[in-house]
């Protein structure tokens, strides 16, 4: 044996040792990743914003609040309107309105239209919804007339009533809240498509249920 070398097993043995660290810090690192990518995407699939409600209970706070946008849908578009008993919202959520014609009483007039909506909704989400129905799709207020007693809105010489209106969808995204207090971004398209609008509702907790805030905000 020489000076200063290593016996040949001693050198194998080292080589062995030295390519071991390096395949174990190469798992380490997959792992590492592989780990670091299951949490993000764990935490991206399941985030919420903290104390809002689940999906399942926005829809039935929604679901309640339907007679009355059925009825301003009435409002808007007279006794024309011919819902699909299969309406579709946010397409797993299927439900059948009718519009019986004693709902005609309901909105004679403008005013009437805007008093049934601010029932319903909460003042900042009413003003906007009133906004849309009298600006969107080149209908305006000044369109707005009185006939036969009836509320419509008249589009090129024609009420809107009209026009067949047969689907009505929508989406919701929860986008801030807190423990008793939650905001619901809710965009809808009437016509398939020709109407589309987006608003903002407000839930609050009462008595362990979230329901729509009616009050200004």
């Amino acid at each position: 044996m020489r000076f200063g070398l290593r016996p040949p097993e001693t050198k194998r043995k080292a080589r062995f040792t030295k390519s071991g660290r390096c395949f174990m810090k190469k798992i380490c690192s997959v792992l590492l990743v592989g780990i670091l990518f299951l949490t993000v995407l764990c935490t991206l699939s399941s985030c919420k914003m903290p104390g809002c409600p689940e999906d399942a209970e926005i829809r039935q706070a929604v679901e309640k609040l339907l007679p009355t946008a059925y009825d301003a849908a009435y409002c808007i578009f007279g006794p024309g309107l011919t819902p699909d008993p299969d309406y579709k919202i946010d397409e797993s959520w299927t439900t059948a309105h009718y519009i019986p014609v004693s709902r005609e009483e309901k909105c004679k007039t403008k005013s009437d239209f805007e008093a049934m909506l601010r029932a319903a909704f909460s003042e900042k989400y009413a003003a906007e919804l009133l906004s849309i129905a009298f600006s969107n799709g080149g209908v305006s207020m000044s369109r707005y007339s009185e006939q036969d007693g009836r509320l419509t809105i008249d589009v090129t010489q024609k009420p809107v009533y009209e026009l067949k209106t047969e689907y009505y969808t929508d989406t919701l995204k929860v986008t801030s809240g807190t423990k008793t207090a939650c905001v619901v971004e809710i965009s809808y398209s009437i016509d398939g498509g020709i109407t589309k609008a987006t608003g903002e509702l407000q839930l609050v907790r009462e008595n362990e249920k979230w329901v729509f805030d009616n009050s200004p905000y």
